[in-house]
């Protein structure tokens, strides 16, 4: 009997869990998680807004990738924390650093607000809005707020002004319609202040840009690439 008909994904907790249990455990995607890709860079971009903090947690820790970049520069009685949404990343990065003391510990996105008892001068959130409905972004914008100290900060990046339909691929068995990396969001720097804006975060900075080396900043400083990211620096009120 042929089952085949083209159609749209509809996005659960499930077919979530799914699809990043598997990226997290093939590793042939390694390279191609953002925070492997940025993991020299961006920590040092970040803690030029978060100055001197004692306790950090980067909401989206995926395989630690970032989490390693802060090692190297922050101070020994600085702590960071890990959460993922995948139990596969969250086993990855307990193991991966175990021995480093300034790992506070890697939790489940979705029990944090029972299983943490810590406030945090900053939570980072990387290429995680696009993946969100609008509920869960309500969601998540509200977990935050619980988790941050007073006038800590909230830092996020998302790709910019993305095409969605350009990384759609189809099942060539029942034709399910989904974006390869599971995209639901596309964000303008308008459009993202608004919405961190509404939910009583006061801007820092909002920057399009493209996360790359010196001659990549070159590059986009001369209009020369596309500035395809976005970087979000709020301050909660």
């Amino acid at each position: 009997m042929n089952s085949f008909k083209e159609h749209e994904i509809v996005w659960n907790d499930e077919k979530i869990k799914r699809i990043w249990d598997y990226y997290s455990s093939n590793v042939a995607y390694n390279d191609q998680y953002f925070g492997y890709r940025v993991k020299n860079i961006l920590p040092q971009k970040i803690l030029k807004y978060v100055g001197d903090f004692s306790c950090g947690l980067d909401l989206s820790c995926g395989r630690g990738d970032i989490l390693s970049g802060f090692f190297k520069l922050i101070k020994s009685d600085q702590i960071l924390y890990g959460a993922d949404v995948s139990q596969k990343s969250i086993d990855i990065v307990k193991e991966r650093f175990r021995n480093y003391e300034n790992f506070g510990g890697a939790l489940n996105v979705a029990d944090i607000d029972d299983s943490c008892n810590e406030k945090f001068d900053f939570i980072l959130v990387t290429e995680v809005f696009e993946h969100l409905s609008d509920d869960d972004i309500v969601s998540m914008l509200g977990l935050c707020y619980r988790l941050l100290r007073e006038k800590g900060l909230l830092v996020i990046t998302t790709p910019n002004t993305e095409n969605l339909n350009r990384s759609k691929t189809l099942c060539p068995e029942c034709g399910c319609v989904f974006h390869r990396w599971q995209h639901q969001q596309s964000f303008t720097p308008e459009g993202l202040t608004h919405v961190l804006e509404k939910h009583l975060y006061k801007t820092v900075t909002c920057q399009e840009l493209c996360w790359g080396g010196l001659g990549v900043k070159i590059l986009s400083f001369l209009h020369l690439i596309p500035r395809t990211n976005l970087l979000y620096v709020g301050r909660k009120i």
